[in-house]
């Protein structure tokens, strides 16, 4: 029975971390939150995270017997396979990847640029409205 706890609780949060990174979730955010948008993915991370913690603590607690023994070559060989699944991970994340952007630290830090973006163009569109003027040529 605690496995399939366990289980169900893998897939609601699977389900929950996929659904509030989707694209239509993230565009109904970003058309209701517009600037403040920037804020949510490191909400996001940080939601997952606190929900992530006590799933895996919950699934540490469960008594693990172990299914397979590697014998001393095949050890090697998993070894060397775990080793190069971490340098691979490692090298996106860090070089290929922008890992500030990933957390959601980018986005903060761009804000005030938009801010900016925001002000001058209305500053443009209130500039470019012609004003009624007082007296002229014609009066």
């Amino acid at each position: 029975m605690d496995y399939l706890l366990i289980a169900s609780m893998w897939i609601a949060y699977c389900f929950l971390h996929s659904f509030l990174v989707s694209t239509s979730f993230t565009n109904l955010l970003a058309r209701s939150l517009k600037n403040y948008y920037a804020f949510y993915r490191i909400f996001f991370v940080s939601f997952s995270l606190v929900l992530l913690i006590p799933l895996i603590k919950y699934t540490d607690q469960l008594d693990s017997n172990i299914i397979i023994t590697y014998s001393s070559p095949l050890n090697i060989v998993r070894y060397m396979l775990i080793l190069g699944s971490l340098s691979m991970f490692f090298w996106a994340f860090f070089i290929d990847y922008d890992s500030l952007s990933f957390f959601g630290i980018r986005q903060i830090l761009d804000i005030d640029r938009a801010f900016k973006a925001q002000l001058a163009k209305e500053k443009n569109t209130t500039a470019s409205t012609p004003t009624k003027s007082s007296g002229g040529a014609g009066t």
